[in-house]
């Protein structure tokens, strides 16, 4: 049986579709925050930040690569060769990265520093 690449990206289109809109807004409103904390970067403080977004990242990796493959009807005990378990890291890895980037800003807005206190003349 012979598989096409546009046959591929049609059924992955078909089942993506209806995430497309919600996945596009979130991405924009990370945008416009992400922009929002770069002109004001002075104000934050990232080390807290970048911890958080780093742990929320690690679990989100921890998740997939737990629940990844029930995704697809599959069990861990299914996953048997060296590319299934590649590729299960490597999505594990890239939606980890990727929430971790995603939820920066929004974190970031949390950390601000507390401005020095004001001295009396």
């Amino acid at each position: 049986m012979a598989f096409s690449l546009t046959g591929i990206l049609a059924v992955l289109l078909e089942l993506f579709r209806a995430l497309l809109v919600p996945a596009g807004i979130l991405l924009l409103a990370a945008l416009g925050v992400a922009v929002y904390v770069y002109l004001r970067r002075s104000q934050f403080n990232p080390a807290p930040a970048v911890k958080v977004a780093g742990a929320v990242g690690a679990l989100v990796a921890l998740l997939v690569f737990a629940m990844g493959p029930g995704f697809s009807s599959a069990s861990h005990a299914q996953i048997t060769s060296i590319v299934d378990y590649a590729a299960l890291i490597g999505a594990s890895i890239g939606f980890g990265v990727g929430a971790g980037v995603v939820i920066y800003p929004f974190v970031q807005l949390m950390f601000r520093r507390t401005p020095p206190a004001q001295r009396a003349p």
